[in-house]
């Protein structure tokens, strides 16, 4: 399912899928930027409108429900101000837990132990031996 939405000045709306039954304005947002290509960091900040009831949506919090039809337009910010889109932690958090979310510890038969005390060769053999098990 997906949200639709259309800048002020546009004349068809574009979609944005949401997995769940909502979205956060903060998430939608981040895939506006994202799908407009505007960069990390703007001059401006998005103002999200329901176009159906004209609820303007300030929380960045706020739970928009799919199928809703929004109205966006970018507000200026006030003497220079540069707003983040998305920031290096949460970057490289995001790859920590895909990194995180790949490891081997579930498959069966395989032993992990990372004893500080085995020499080398028997870090190689052990490798050895896990490699060739599953076959």
């Amino acid at each position: 399912m997906s949200v639709r939405f259309k800048f002020k000045n546009d004349l068809d709306y574009q979609p944005i899928p949401c997995d769940g039954f909502h979205i956060s304005v903060r998430d939608l947002k981040r895939s506006i930027i994202r799908s407009k290509k505007f960069g990390k960091v703007t001059d401006f900040d998005l103002v999200v409108t329901n176009s159906q009831t004209n609820q303007v949506y300030l929380d960045d919090n706020e739970l928009i429900s799919k199928n809703t039809t929004l109205i966006v337009q970018r507000a200026p910010l006030g003497e220079g101000k540069k707003k983040v889109w998305e920031d290096e932690t949460s970057i490289s958090a995001s790859i920590a837990m895909a990194t995180h979310s790949v490891t081997m510890s579930g498959i069966p038969g395989l032993n992990l132990s990372n004893n500080s005390a085995d020499s080398e060769d028997d870090k190689i053999s052990k490798m050895m031996t896990n490699s060739s098990e599953m076959y």
